[in-house]
């Protein structure tokens, strides 16, 4: 009875600030901005097209649903590298590690790089000769907790850093999930709210412009400011299911689904089905659709994964392609080593 009242209270709670985060109009589908907080991480997670938000453990949880990261090892690293589309290339590394039997806490460094971008003006519409390589930096701290031997929680705290030239966009953002593993045997549950946090603008002297005072020519010109708006989080909320069968003693199969709703977006439906050979070599495959499959770019997942225990330590090398319509296809590279 104890254990269904956390969960509850739980749900509850996460519910509760994801009706807040989704009271917008859908006239604002597309409004949201920071959106390197949707670029996924972990090839593991992405392989599985993120559906496996209901029983992921260890660092690679911290992005998909911060609950998992009591689950995993005493201490883990992971490093992750991908490259996106158009030639961006995102790297990320995380650290977590248990303290005590139940609490867990991770630091997180997610680096966007989109390359060397060329400076047009409206003078110079073929570009100056100057070039500006934009920034993109979300620093996070993750707390999670082994409420019950089936209930976990967390959340995370990100800072999130935008720079442009001389532009300049700073925001926080919470991301809240909680796993209630073995429902039944074999089946797991999965719920997270991501990106909840207060709106972000972006500022500094590249907003200036010189204004004419005068009506005649040779008139001074003062500076003046453009006011720009500020711009929403890209928030989510999930909810999974996962379940997972043991067969011919070696052998393991595992079958997700989830559903995505966008605060500024369209909904998604994500599946995958993962294969195990004693908890050695996997095999994966991800597949996600959309209300309006036209908005949708990205394909089917698949990819594969070792794991090794080396004199205590273990390593993890996971791998993953996604096709990606009108770019190159994605390909995501993941290395864990935990104590």
């Amino acid at each position: 009875m104890i254990k269904n009242r956390h969960v509850l209270i739980l749900m509850i709670f996460i519910l509760f600030l994801g009706s807040s985060a989704f009271a917008g109009s859908q006239a604002r589908i597309g409004a949201a901005g920071a959106q390197e907080l949707l670029i996924p991480v972990g090839a593991r997670g992405i392989a599985l097209q993120g559906s496996n938000i209901t029983d992921i453990a260890g660092t690679e949880a911290i992005y998909w649903n911060p609950a998992g990261l009591a689950a995993g090892q005493r201490t883990e690293a992971m490093f992750s590298y991908m490259s996106w589309i158009a030639g961006i290339k995102v790297s990320y590394l995380a650290i977590g590690a248990n303290i005590g039997q139940s609490n867990a806490i991770g630091f997180t460094l997610r680096t966007l790089n989109a390359g060397d971008i060329e400076v047009t003006t409206t003078e110079e519409p073929e570009g100056t000769g100057e070039m500006f390589s934009p920034a993109f930096l979300v620093v996070g701290a993750t707390y999670s907790r082994m409420m019950t031997d089936r209930i976990h929680f967390g959340f995370t705290t990100n800072l999130i850093t935008e720079n442009a030239r001389q532009m300049k966009a700073t925001g926080v953002a919470f991301d809240f999930g909680v796993q209630y593993r073995n429902l039944v045997p074999g089946m797991h549950l999965g719920v997270a709210l991501k990106n909840l946090g207060p709106d972000m603008k972006f500022d500094g002297p590249d907003v200036e412009y010189p204004v004419n005072t005068g009506g005649e020519p040779g008139s001074r010109s003062r500076p003046a400011e453009l006011n720009l708006a500020k711009f929403d989080l890209p928030v989510t909320f999930e909810i999974g299911l996962g379940y997972n069968y043991n067969f011919a003693e070696d052998h393991k199969a595992s079958l997700y689904g989830n559903f995505r709703n966008f605060n500024l977006g369209n909904d998604y439906y994500m599946g995958g089905l993962e294969y195990g050979f004693k908890d050695l070599f996997f095999l994966r495959g991800g597949y996600l659709a959309t209300q309006q499959n036209d908005d949708n770019i990205f394909g089917p997942t698949f990819g594969a994964g070792l794991q090794a225990n080396l004199s205590g330590t273990s390593v993890g090398f996971d791998y993953t392609y996604r096709t990606v319509e009108y770019f190159d296809a994605n390909q995501f590279f993941s290395l864990r080593i935990g104590f």
